[in-house]
């Protein structure tokens, strides 16, 4: 099993655990990019903010268990390329979820 997520909750000042509706599953809503506008920088940083979390992931997480990927490029770097290249949108709605 996964250590809770503790997450500071700026408006209280506390850190709190992350609930979710199913505890297998976190997920987000995010504003995508607008059919009635053009695009714009803020329309990115849901994509940017996934990509910072799997930085995090290969950088602090994955060396603590050595090399055991056996796929190249790894998933980790499969995932950023895929946010890099698609967004963090999947097609046919506004919602992104991190399994």
């Amino acid at each position: 099993m996964n250590p809770p997520i503790r997450l500071h909750n700026t408006l209280s000042r506390t850190e709190e655990l992350l609930r979710t509706e199913r505890p297998d599953r976190v997920t987000m809503y995010v504003c995508g990019p607008t059919v009635y506008n053009y695009a714009h920088i803020g329309n990115a940083w849901p994509a940017n903010l996934l990509v910072l979390l799997v930085r995090g992931y290969q950088l602090c997480i994955s060396p603590m268990f050595g090399p055991r990927c056996r796929f190249h490029p790894t998933c980790s770097q499969y995932a950023i390329d895929a946010l890099r290249t698609h967004g963090s949108h999947r097609p046919g709605g506004h919602h992104c979820a991190m399994a």
